[in-house]
């Protein structure tokens, strides 16, 4: 479990494909921290350490995460947003995430608006009932706040903090993202949907 609260970026060092399984090489200020077997968020997916060093850490993934977010795309020396998992004793900020993405996402336009960031997302239909004005959502691991509602298409505001603190300083227009929708509207609308 994690809470959408950036604390640091990561940096891809080396993917490697061996047996249908890719190995992210991560470097981070975090590494020697780490402990195989821990869950990490990165770019808003949950995955496990599977090794660490003093400066990198690795994590392994299969093609069906590829093909349902953005890491399929990922490119040596990108930038990536990483969040350690939620412990007992830390406080709650942002929403409940699980880090178990719903689907990917375009950013369609970017708005400046002295320092904020109006930022307009498109996604697929299948997504739209999960779009809830005033509603949490994540995207690229980022707790947010859905601001505006046009049918598939939503708009986040970034404050400057967040926009410079996060991957978001280099988001453009027709980048893809990966979004995971609150939890608690999932389950509403999943539970609706089962209704006579």
């Amino acid at each position: 479990m994690f809470t959408g609260i950036i604390k640091t970026l990561g940096t891809l060092e080396d993917l490697r494909e061996s047996n249908g399984v890719t190995t992210f090489r991560i470097a981070t200020e975090w590494a020697p921290e780490l402990e195989v077997d821990e869950s990490i968020a990165v770019q808003g997916v949950c995955l496990t350490v599977v090794s660490h060093d003093e400066k990198t850490f690795d994590v392994n993934v299969v093609a069906e995460t590829l093909s349902k977010t953005t890491l399929g795309s990922w490119e040596k020396g990108q930038s990536l947003n990483l969040e350690r998992s939620l412990r007992l004793d830390q406080g709650l900020s942002g929403h409940f995430v699980q880090g178990h993405v719903d689907g990917v996402g375009k950013v369609s336009s970017i708005e400046i608006d002295q320092e904020n960031r109006h930022v307009w997302f498109e996604v697929s239909q299948e997504m739209v009932d999960y779009v809830v004005p005033r509603g949490s959502i994540t995207i690229d691991g980022v707790s947010l706040t859905l601001a505006r509602v046009e049918g598939p298409r939503f708009m986040i505001t970034i404050i400057p903090y967040t926009w410079d603190h996060t991957c978001f300083a280099t988001l453009k227009e027709g980048d893809m993202v990966n979004i995971e929708f609150d939890i608690i509207t999932k389950t509403v609308v999943h539970v609706q949907k089962r209704l006579p």
